[in-house]
């Protein structure tokens, strides 16, 4: 909940090809401030609330970084790949992210 109060990430709108569009806001994410286990159930309930905003043919979401006011206290670029580029998407949705771009 915690999460979802000072608002790291959230859902609003779509881009111009229908997708949902997830912001994430990088500077309110500091590594101690929670365990990885709470920021893992926080991006799958995020995926999966995204994941029910689909329409068809729409099969995809957009993440946006947002990188406003980032400093190297918000930096754990090892764990935003795993999340976004692996173990989160494969083992609870099955899907794969088309490109990643640090």
């Amino acid at each position: 909940m915690k999460q979802l109060r000072m608002g790291k990430s959230f859902l609003h709108g779509t881009d111009k090809d229908g997708r949902p569009i997830c912001f994430v806001r990088v500077r309110l994410h500091k590594q101690a401030d929670q365990s990885e286990r709470v920021l893992e159930r926080f991006t799958i309930y995020t995926m999966e609330t995204a994941r029910l905003m689909l329409r068809t043919p729409v099969d995809t979401a957009c993440v946006l970084f947002d990188m406003t006011n980032f400093s190297l206290a918000n930096m754990v670029c090892r764990r935003r790949r795993a999340l976004c580029g692996g173990a989160v998407l494969m083992d609870y949705t099955g899907l794969r992210p088309g490109q990643i771009h640090d």
